[in-house]
């Protein structure tokens, strides 16, 4: 946490639980962490209004509720707001089970996981992981203050 100019900031970087099967662990890791910043349900109203700006940023592994074969048909046919559809994240988020409050910005890029080293192919190892987003940069602005 931070202020700069007046406004303050607060960045939580993580790491969540990885694999395509495991949303309900990722959702615990959401809970757990944000009981350390009073970002909890319970609590949330007041730790939100103690920051102006929260940014939740990482590798947080919610992927795309597809599989590999569905996921290429859609990437064959540069169907991106389809992938979107099935995002775990955005299908959390409005089921109000993990990152309440949280917003980003629009996605408007092809899946950034699973490539193979120093290519543009998707995993081609025998894993064969479905293309997803699982980086990403979440936000909550709370007060009518804006940092230029």
């Amino acid at each position: 946490m931070f202020n700069l100019f007046g406004t303050s900031f607060l960045f939580i970087a993580c790491h969540l639980t990885a694999h395509q099967q495991k949303v309900e662990e990722r959702n615990s890791d959401y809970k757990r962490i944000s009981s350390y910043f009073s970002l909890s349900e319970v609590a949330k109203a007041d730790a939100v209004n103690s920051y102006d700006y929260v940014f939740w940023l990482g590798d947080l592994n919610y992927r795309v509720d597809l599989s590999r074969e569905e996921c290429n048909q859609l990437l064959m046919k540069s169907n991106i707001l389809d992938l979107l559809m099935t995002d775990q994240l955005t299908g959390q988020i409005l089921a109000g089970n993990a990152f309440h409050q949280f917003s980003e910005q629009p996605i408007s890029f092809f899946p950034s996981y699973k490539y193979d080293l120093g290519s543009d192919v998707y995993d081609s190892s025998q894993k064969r992981r479905t293309p997803s987003w699982t980086v990403r940069v979440l936000r909550i602005h709370t007060h009518d203050k804006h940092f230029m």
